[in-house]
């Protein structure tokens, strides 16, 4: 077999190859469009929806002598709302962070906590938001303003409480 014949082989050979790697292409194709849907589109749609929640989203309380009024806003549609009215509200209670820390302390009794313990407590208190207003009705709780901080909380609950008594 002389050079010629050689490299008739390498082509052929190289020809066999290519045509059975374009069986496998269409499996590379799905394969890359899952690495495109999971590492492009999947977090953009994420950011987007981050930020257009940021900009429109939030909750719309409206609180009277006649009842409260709680509707959320999504990032893409305004939810339902819920009326409850002032007859139905049992109680109207707020938790702030800081109540974590009251919590434990009644959880471990009476035993004091040494004060390295109460104060890593105290910082890890104010990084934890707090767990906003519970409305107590007949039929069930209803939790809005979550993730305010403690002095937004209680400002809020006193408005909402003050309305609803009917002084504000």
């Amino acid at each position: 077999m002389g050079a010629a014949g050689a490299h008739a082989l390498r082509y052929a050979t190289r020809r066999r190859l290519h045509r059975r790697c374009r069986r496998v292409r269409p499996i590379g194709w799905v394969f890359l469009g899952f690495l495109i849907l999971f590492f492009r589109i999947l977090p953009a749609t994420t950011l987007v929806s981050g930020l257009l929640h940021a900009r429109r989203g939030g909750t719309r309380v409206t609180a009277s002598a006649n009842g409260i009024r709680i509707q959320e806003q999504s990032a893409w549609k305004a939810g339902p709302e819920k009326l409850i009215t002032a007859p139905k509200i049992l109680d109207i209670d707020f938790s702030p962070s800081r109540s974590v820390v009251s919590s434990t302390r009644h959880g471990a009794g009476d035993e004091p906590l040494d004060p390295r313990t109460e104060r890593v407590l105290m910082a890890l208190s104010r990084l934890v938001p707090g767990g906003g207003i519970t409305i107590k009705t007949q039929r069930g709780l209803i939790t809005f303003g979550q993730g305010l901080g403690d002095d937004e909380i209680r400002y809020l609950h006193s408005i909402v409480r003050r309305a609803l008594i009917g002084s504000a």
